[in-house]
């Protein structure tokens, strides 16, 4: 089974995202893809006080990316790229590690990275949890309902949908790429109000809460 690894690297202040992009392109994508942790997406996404850029990798197994965890900390020369680089920069990283949900099989990637083109494609994520004991009708659910919007709308694709595999179980994460731009969405959610029967419904009565995040691919970042 593989897993999703979500990076989040938070930049303050946000007037330093062009160094790093800079920095990231030239020094550190190189030294990732050398030992195996290259992300497959990298996106901004603006907001607050500071600058937030989401780092998507996949991987075999845990320990896949634990070996090239390994790896990477072995070179005498990490992280000394960022810190000549980004000097008296206030940088946060998180990271995160999911299992695919059943609805997302590594095919979506696989598409998404073979349409990327020479134009950036606007993303979002939606962020979804769920109340306790009902994930996996949640997750059934959601399963219906990403299907019938792409078929009946074509304004969303999904690339990949993840379930934390450590810390929050209850927190779904789906990330998709908008093909008609952040206006379809209209058409996305008018799609998901006329299915059938009581899958939406159902859907909702599992949420304690959602959000969506609005993503802008990184010159750097292979889905584009």
């Amino acid at each position: 089974m593989s897993i999703i690894v979500e990076t989040l690297v938070t930049l303050r202040p946000p007037a330093v995202m062009p160094v790093f992009i800079e920095v990231m392109a030239e020094k550190a994508m190189p030294l990732l893809k050398r030992h195996g942790l290259d992300p497959f997406a990298a996106w901004s996404q603006a907001g607050g006080p500071a600058q937030q850029v989401m780092h998507l990798s996949r991987f075999d197994s845990l320990a896949s990316y634990e070996r090239a965890r390994a790896s990477i900390e072995k070179e005498s020369s990490r992280g000394t790229w960022i810190v000549e680089a980004l000097q008296g920069v206030d940088v946060t990283e998180v990271i995160s590690v999911g299992e695919p949900s059943p609805y997302s099989p590594d095919e979506r990637i696989d598409r998404a990275l073979a349409e990327s083109g020479a134009s950036p494609r606007k993303c979002f994520q939606r962020i979804a949890r769920m109340r306790l004991g009902m994930e996996e009708e949640a997750k059934a659910h959601l399963a219906v309902i990403i299907r019938e919007v792409e078929k009946n709308s074509g304004a969303i694709q999904l690339i990949t949908g993840v379930q934390s595999i450590l810390g929050r179980r209850d927190e779904l994460k789906d990330t998709f790429i908008l093909p008609k731009g952040q206006d379809a969405l209209a058409e996305a959610r008018a799609a998901e109000a006329a299915i059938e029967g009581d899958t939406v419904d159902r859907w909702h009565a599992c949420l304690k809460e959602e959000e969506t995040l609005f993503l802008n691919p990184l010159p750097y970042s292979p889905i584009q």
